[in-house]
Order: structure tokens, then sequence, then C-alpha cells
């Protein structure tokens, strides 16, 4: 899958040596190119929404409609010029709905879903030795297992951009709101 790999994800942004991906679970109903635009179009919100949470709503705010349908297992993480696009399309197979959000000038987003009757069991998952990589296969362990108890499929958008070394870690006070939420972990990249 190299047209999903991180320098074809970059698009005319050469500039950028990251990448952020946001990774949950979703109601099959919801699996649907109108609702992964819908989706794709929070990731930047989201970011900085997490980086100023004081509360449980103000992370899912109850005033978007994407909260009832999509369930993130994790903050939105970050990669050192790396899309987890390739891996999880080789370890869950062809999505069944892939939409590419073309910047004339910028980076390419990419939203992706696949639907429960493609969820494996999370101890097919493999193992990586890159910390990023690795990272992204626990993740998808949590997710793949949280998917099949509720009968739930996967969603993932990913884009390039945002700093690596900038600000990966939350205050106590988040963490405490993204445990609360059952988020995996509670940083946005390995340390």
């Amino acid at each position: 899958m190299a047209e999903l790999d991180f320098d074809d994800l970059l698009g005319k942004a050469t500039y950028h040596t990251s990448l952020a991906y946001w990774i949950g679970t979703v109601t099959p109903p919801a699996v649907e190119p109108a609702t992964l635009t819908g989706l794709a179009g929070f990731l930047a919100q989201q970011y900085d929404r997490e980086d100023q949470a004081d509360c449980y709503e103000s992370l899912f705010p109850e005033d978007e409609e994407w909260p009832r349908y999509f369930t993130p297992v994790a903050s939105i993480q970050l990669t050192r010029r790396w899309s987890p696009l390739p891996t999880m399309i080789q370890i869950l197979g062809s999505p069944q709905h892939l939409l590419r959000f073309d910047e004339s000038v910028g980076a390419i987003a990419v939203a992706a879903a696949w639907p429960p009757s493609q969820i494996p069991d999370p101890s097919i998952i493999p193992r990586f030795s890159e910390p990023d990589q690795e990272r992204f296969a626990g993740i998808l362990a949590v997710a793949a297992a949280r998917g099949r108890e509720a009968r739930r499929g996967l969603f993932l958008v990913a884009e390039p951009g945002w700093s690596y070394d900038h600000n990966y870690t939350f205050s106590a006070a988040i963490q405490r709101i993204m445990k609360r939420a059952s988020f995996c972990v509670l940083d946005r990249r390995p340390k």
C-alpha cells in the first residue's frame, strides 16, 4: 500500500516530519463516507481539545454528533515519518471505505473504516521493533478487542502535520479525564 505511506500523504507539504492519527470503534451504520468525512474534519479540532480539556464533557462535547457513533481508544497519536495505514490494511484487509482528502497545497488526510466482520482477534496483531509502530500495534489491539466485544467497526484518520516533539504529554488533570474515557495510552507518542 505504497500510496498510503507517509511520503505519499505529504502531498505538496514536503516540510512535515510527523503524522497524526486517531483510531477507535465506530457503530456499523456510521461506517459511511459522509460520516468519515465529518470525522476526518475533527482531527485538528480534537487535537486542540485534548490539549485543553478541563472536564470529560470538553473532551467529548455533547453538542457534537461524533461521540454518539465514534469512540476513540486513545488520544490523537503522533508518529515520526510513518503512516499506520498500510500496516492496518495488511492486518485487517481492505477497508470498506477509504477516503482521501487531497489538499491542493498541503498534506493529504485519509479516513478509513472497517466493518465488524473484518476485525481480527487482537492476538494476531504482530509486534514491531520501531517505537511508533509498536505503539500503534498496541493501540490497534485494544481497538480490535473493544470492537469485537461491542460488535463495532474500526475507524482511522491520519494526516501529516503537527510537531512530534512539542507537547506530547498531558497534564495530570487531562490524564485523569483520559483515564475516565478509557484511553489506553495517556500521551501522544512513545517516550
